[in-house]
């Protein structure tokens, strides 16, 4: 006994339709997997951005201090009497 040509037509438009389906999900779960590397590629540029403002701020800050150390050693010490 042999199937109507329909039924295997029904079947081979349902495994190619499933076949597309896997596919989908594959290229989603990929699509997912590249974004979150975006984000963390975006995360990695900031976080970079904030230490080297914090380094420019600690240099600035050193700076300051070592000039002001070098401007309390060169002035002679007053002694005020009370």
């Amino acid at each position: 006994m042999t199937a109507p040509v329909t039924s295997i037509a029904m079947l081979a438009v349902a495994a190619v339709s499933a076949a597309g389906a896997v596919g989908m999900l594959l290229a989603f779960v990929y699509g997912l997997g590249r974004s979150d590397a975006n984000a963390a590629r975006e995360e990695a540029i900031a976080l970079a951005a904030t230490r080297a403002e914090l380094i420019r701020d600690l240099k600035a800050r050193l700076k300051r201090s070592s000039t002001h150390a070098r401007s309390s050693e060169s002035r002679p010490l007053s002694w005020s009497s009370s």
